[in-house]
C-alpha cells in the first residue's frame, strides 16, 4: 500500500475518536437539559472542538485553524528539567504539562528517534535505523541528506499533502522531500553552528507573518539541548548547566513573544527530547576485540547499541557464531539479527548480521571515542527516557501526563491540525494534550 493510500483512508481509529468525543458532548447536553435538537448537534459541534470557551463567533474560525510547534532538545533529560537547568520548561509545565518521561525507540539515538517523532513508526518500517549503518544494496548512510533514506511519510508531508502548509528547522529527516513525498514548504540546511537565538527568531517570524497563506502550521525545530556537553562531560556536568542555560533563555524569549502575541489560544507548543544520556564506567573496543579474534567487520555504533556487519565474503555461518559468541563473553547481549528478540525491534537488513547491546554502566567504543556521556541502550531503561512539556490549545493547566510513548507525538500533532492519522500509525493521540479542545467543545455546546 502507498502512503498516500494509507493516509486518505483516513483511519477508524480517528474516526471512533471523534464520534466518542462526540457522544461526549451529547450526554453533556443531555445532563443540562439541552438534548433533543440540540444533543443533534453535537456532532456537527466535533467539528468545531477547537472553539475555546468563551471565545467569540471570529475567535472559533482562527482556532479551528490550529497550529502546533515541536522544538526537539536533543539528548536532555526528564531531570533536566529544573528550576537550576530549565526554569522555562518548569514554568510551561505548571501552565501545561508535562510527562514522567518520554519513551524513546530502540536503538536509543539521535537520528533514529527524531524520525520516529515525526513518522510515528519504528525504525525497522521508516528505516532510517541509526545514527550509522550500511545499506545493502545502497552502501552506507550518507548524513548529508538524511531525508532520503525515510520510508515512512512524516508528519510535514502529510501536512502539505492537507494543504498545511510547513516548516522545520534542523529537524532530522526534514532537510528535503522523502522518498514517497514533499518535505516542509520552509526548512534549512544543517549546521551545528547555529544558536538557538536564530531559531527563535526565524520561529516567531513564521509565527506572526501577517499573510495567513505564508504562516506555516506545522513547525518543527531541533535544539542542542543537553547532548553535546552531556557526550564530552557527563549528563550531570557543570558544562551542561551552562550549555541549558543559553537556550533557557532562548525558550523564555520564545514564550513572551507567543503571550505578547496573544498566540497560545490557537498554538500548541511541544517540548521533546529524543533520549536519555547516561555515564559509563566500563568501555568495550568492539571493533579491535573481534579483531583480535580474526573476524573481518565494521562496527558500527557507540554506547549502548551496535551493528556488526561483516566485509565482503567473511560472512559465513562459523563467523557468525563467533561473532555473536565473543560479543557475549564480554558481558554484551548479542543475537544474529534474524534471532534477535522482537522487542529489539531490528526487522530491517540495514540494522546489520549481528545486534549488539550493552547493559547501562557499559559502553562500546572505538579507538576515537573519548566520551564521558553515552546512550542508545534499551528504551525501556528509565535513564533513555526524552522529556515532553507542552502548553496551548488543547492543554489544560496542571496536566500530568506520566509515560508517554514517543510514537504517540507524531499522531498526536495530525490531531491538533485537525488531519487524518495513517494506518501505519499504532498509537493513539495523546488524551492529555487534546482534553482541553474537548472541554471547550463541550463548553460551547452547552452555551447553545
Amino acid at each position: 500500500m502507498t502512503p498516500r493510500s494509507e493516509i486518505d483512508e483516513t483511519t477508524a481509529r480517528r474516526g471512533t475518536s471523534a464520534v466518542l468525543r462526540a457522544m461526549c458532548i451529547c450526554f453533556v447536553l443531555a445532563a443540562t437539559g439541552c438534548a433533543g435538537t440540540l444533543a443533534s448537534k453535537a456532532f456537527a459541534t466535533e467539528a468545531e472542538a477547537s472553539q475555546p470557551a468563551g471565545s467569540t463567533a471570529s475567535e472559533v474560525s482562527a482556532s479551528k485553524q490550529g497550529t502546533v510547534v515541536l522544538i526537539s532538545l536533543d539528548g536532555t533529560r526528564p531531570a533536566d528539567v529544573t528550576k537550576e537547568r530549565l526554569p522555562s520548561l518548569v514554568a510551561l509545565a505548571k501552565r501545561g504539562a508535562r510527562a514522567e518521561g518520554l519513551i524513546p525507540v530502540n536503538p536509543t539515538n539521535t537520528f533514529p528517534n527524531h524520525v520516529s517523532l515525526a513518522t510515528g513508526v519504528r525504525p525497522e518500517i521508516h528505516r532510517l535505523v541509526n545514527n550509522a549503518f550500511i545499506d545493502p544494496a545502497r552502501g552506507r548512510f550518507n548524513r548529508d541528506a538524511p531525508h532520503t533514506w525515510i520510508e515512512s511519510e512524516p508528519i510535514w508531508s502529510i501536512a502539505e499533502r492537507g494543504g498545511v502548509k510547513t516548516a522545520a528547522y534542523y529537524w532530522v529527516g526534514s532537510e528535503g522531500p522523502w522518498q514517497g513525498g514533499p518535505g516542509p514548504s520552509e526548512t534549512r540546511k544543517f549546521s551545528s553552528r547555529t544558536p538557538e537565538k536564530t531559531k527563535v527568531n526565524r520561529i516567531l517570524d513564521w509565527l506572526t507573518r501577517a499573510d495567513p497563506a505564508q504562516r506555516p502550521r506545522l513547525i518543527m525545530a531541533w535544539f542542542h539541548g543537553a547532548d553535546h556537553a552531556s557526550h564530552l562531560s557527563g549528563p550531570d556536568s557543570v558544562a551542561v548547566t551552562r550549555s541549558l542555560a543559553s537556550q533557557d533563555r532562548e525558550i523564555a524569549r520564545l514564550v513572551r513573544e507567543m503571550q505578547a502575541h496573544e498566540l497560545f489560544e490557537t498554538t500548541t507548543l511541544i517540548f521533546v527530547s529524543d533520549h536519555g544520556m547516561v555515564e559509563a564506567p566500563r568501555r568495550i573496543n568492539l571493533a579491535k576485540e573481534l579483531r583480535s579474534a580474526g573476524l573481518r567487520s565494521s562496527v558500527l555504533g557507540i554506547g549502548g547499541f551496535a551493528s556488526v556487519v561483516f566485509d565482503k565474503g567473511k560472512k559465513t555461518p562459523a563467523t557468525l557464531a563467533r561473532a555473536v559468541a565473543k560479543a557475549r563473553g564480554l558481558g554484551l547481549e548479542a543475537w544474529l539479527r534474524e534471532e534477535a528478540p522482537v522487542d529489539w525491534h531490528v526487522d530491517d537488513p540495514r540494522f546489520g548480521d549481528v545486534v549488539v547491546r550493552a547493559p547501562i554502566g557499559v559502553a562500546i567504543i572505538s579507538r576515537t571515542t573519548f566520551l564521558d556521556g553515552f546512550h542508545g541502550y534499551a528504551a525501556r531503561e528509565p535513564a533513555m527516557a526524552g522529556l515532553l512539556v507542552a502548553r496551548g490549545r488543547g492543554v489544560i493547566a496542571g496536566t500530568q501526563l506520566g509515560w508517554v510513548s514517543g510514537l504517540a507525538i507524531a499522531p498526536t500533532v495530525l490531531d491538533l491540525l485537525g488531519l487524518p492519522i495513517p494506518t501505519q500509525m499504532k498509537e493513539e493521540p495523546i488524551p492529555g494534550l487534546l482534553s482541553g479542545l474537548e472541554r471547550a467543545a463541550v463548553a460551547g455546546g452547552a452555551a447553545q
